[in-house]
Parts: structure tokens; C-alpha cells; sequence
């Protein structure tokens, strides 16, 4: 009984609100439908710029190829160093640059990046980053609208790593020089956000004579 006196009542209130709102004078329906209109225009104009946005900058890194990409986003790159500097074997004992939580993998999407070319590590600002291999620093550059400061190096058999979104070398205090050799667990850098990064954390790519590979299927320790 009181399940079908609440349904009653609701019936009422919803044929009173009705007969109200059709007293409304369509000009103030209009007048309605223009503020609702104006309110959403910001966020509809704000969505559409960060797509533009991140298509202008982002919407060439497709294709895997690291040159081409790297150009897309603007970055002046150097001359790397010829890999058979140290030999044509693969490195071997492999290692993460730092430990931490895992936030984006290789092959998804990000923010900035669709798809994801590298293993992005989050981890507290000024944490040491880590040669994953034996080799020498080929280039380091500063990309504003993609990596932020990074260092690339190649490790032999056309193998590279990429470390990006460190923090500045005037902050870290770690100044790599070109053709510098490191060892595994060297220190390179500082982890940082500098460039496209919603916060600190290490962007890691592994490659293979210019082609990105999952850094995953690369370092297994």
C-alpha cells in the first residue's frame, strides 16, 4: 500500500512539474538553451585545442622509426656514434635504470604518445638513472615538446637505449659528454619531468639499428 501511495505521489509531482513547464514562454526556453549552449562552448573549444595540440606535436610518432620521430617533435639531433665502436655483440646483463612503479608499457597509449614507444617508470624526483648496459654516450639533447632533456646510448650490435624526461644536468649535477663510456649501473642522470611529462618519471626506450623494440623483451633481469 504504501509502495503504490509513493508511486502515486511521484506521478503527481511529475504531472504537476510538467503542466508548469509548459506555461514556460518558449522565449524563455530559448534563453535556457542559450546559457546551456554558452557554458559548454569553453569546454568543447578546450578539448578541441588539446587535440590539435597533441596532433601538431605527437601525430607523426607512428611509424616505430626513431629518426623520423625524433625530427617530427623538433629535437636537434647529433651525429651518433658508429655501435661498432664496441664490437657487434649484443650487450649482455641487461639491467633497469631504476626501480619503481610501471605506468605505461610498450605498444599502449599515453597523454603525449599514441603509440607508446618505451616503458615509462615512475619514481621520486632526483633518483639516479642508471646505464642499462655497457656502452658510450651518442647524443644528448633537449627536446622541449616530447622528451625533455635526454641521453641516448649505444651499447654495440646497433643497440641503443634512450633515457628521457630527466631532470636538468645543472640540477641532477650528472654531465655526460659525448663519447663518454659508462658501464652498467652508471649513473647518467637524474630522474625528472622535463618536456611533455605529467610527473616525475624515467621514459625508457630500447632499440635496434633505429627500431624501437619493447624494452621488456630487451632487459629480463
Amino acid at each position: 500500500m504504501l509502495t503504490a501511495a509513493v508511486r502515486f505521489l511521484a506521478r503527481t509531482l511529475v504531472a504537476r512539474v510538467a503542466e508548469q513547464m509548459r506555461d514556460i514562454h518558449p522565449a524563455l526556453w530559448w534563453l535556457i538553451g542559450g546559457f546551456i549552449v554558452m557554458g559548454a562552448l569553453p569546454v568543447v573549444a578546450a578539448l578541441l585545442t588539446g587535440f590539435v595540440l597533441q596532433a601538431a606535436v605527437y601525430g607523426q610518432l607512428v611509424s616505430g622509426d626513431a629518426a623520423n620521430d625524433e625530427s617530427a617533435t623538433g629535437s636537434q639531433r647529433r651525429a651518433e656514434i658508429a655501435a661498432s665502436l664496441l664490437g657487434t655483440e649484443p650487450p649482455s646483463n641487461w639491467s633497469w635504470p631504476v626501480t619503481g612503479r610501471l605506468t605505461a608499457l610498450y605498444g599502449g597509449c599515453t597523454f603525449a604518445m599514441c603509440p607508446h614507444w618505451g616503458t615509462d617508470i615512475a619514481g621520486v624526483p632526483g633518483t639516479r638513472v642508471l646505464a642499462a648496459a655497457d656502452g658510450v654516450v651518442a647524443e644528448i639533447g633537449w627536446d622541449p615538446d616530447g622528451y625533455g632533456h635526454y641521453i641516448i646510448l649505444a651499447h654495440g650490435g646497433g643497440w641503443q637505449t634512450l633515457y628521457a624526461h630527466l631532470q636538468s644536468p645543472h640540477v641532477s649535477g650528472y654531465r655526460m659528454k659525448l663519447s663518454q663510456a659508462v658501464l652498467r649501473g652508471d649513473p647518467i642522470g637524474g630522474l625528472g619531468s622535463s618536456g611533455a611529462s605529467t610527473g616525475p618519471h624515467l621514459h625508457l626506450e630500447t632499440r635496434r639499428n633505429g627500431v624501437r623494440v619493447d624494452p621488456v623483451r630487451v632487459i629480463r633481469s
